[in-house]
């Protein structure tokens, strides 16, 4: 995976689970959540995906570690939401927002 450039943009590196079923869905995704290098070699943390049920909705938060940063999906079933997270992490069009340390904590 190549550090993110100006504009967003990242390189491509094949992990492990690449010939699996949600793999072969969700290549970028997966690619961003199993990656822990970039592409020189330097050390990157890997994006985490939590997904919940909230007033009748699925809804995601994918989780940047590296860069701070955090994005929000929802929809009516699992695989509109993954396919929604996937859409935007290859067409670079994910809306990110600064992800905030919770309330209290690092705090003196």
């Amino acid at each position: 995976m190549k550090k993110p450039s100006t504009d967003g943009s990242a390189g491509r590196v094949k992990g492990e689970l690449s010939a699996s079923p949600f793999g072969q869905l969700y290549p970028t995704l997966l690619e961003w959540m199993e990656t822990d290098r970039w592409e020189d070699g330097t050390q990157r943390a890997t994006t985490t995906l939590f997904i919940f049920v909230d007033v009748g909705l699925i809804k995601a938060m994918l989780k940047d570690r590296d860069a701070s940063k955090v994005a929000f999906v929802s929809g009516t079933s699992l695989e509109a939401v993954l396919e929604a997270i996937e859409r935007g992490l290859s067409e670079g069009s994910t809306e990110w927002k600064v992800d905030r340390p919770p309330a209290g904590r690092g705090r003196k």
